[in-house]
C-alpha cells in the first residue's frame, strides 16, 4: 500500500474520531444548557417565595 493511502487512511480515522468526540461535546453542552435552565427556573421560583415572605413578615410587622 503507498505512504499516500496510508496518511489519508490515517487523517479519515482521525477526522472521524474528531467529529465523535465533537458529537459527545455537543450532547454534553445541550443536557448542560438543560441543567442550567432547570435550575434557573427553580431559583426564579424560590426568588418569588422569598419575596413574597418578605412581604408577609413586612405587614405582618406593620399589624403589630
Amino acid at each position: 500500500m503507498p505512504v499516500a493511502d496510508t496518511v489519508k487512511q490515517d487523517l479519515i480515522a482521525a477526522m472521524k474520531a474528531d467529529r465523535l468526540d465533537a458529537e459527545k461535546l455537543e450532547a454534553r453542552i445541550a443536557e448542560e444548557k438543560a441543567q442550567l435552565a432547570f435550575l434557573f427556573h427553580e431559583l426564579n421560583e424560590k426568588e418569588s417565595v422569598l419575596a413574597l415572605n418578605r412581604q408577609l413578615q413586612v405587614d405582618l410587622l406593620r399589624r403589630n
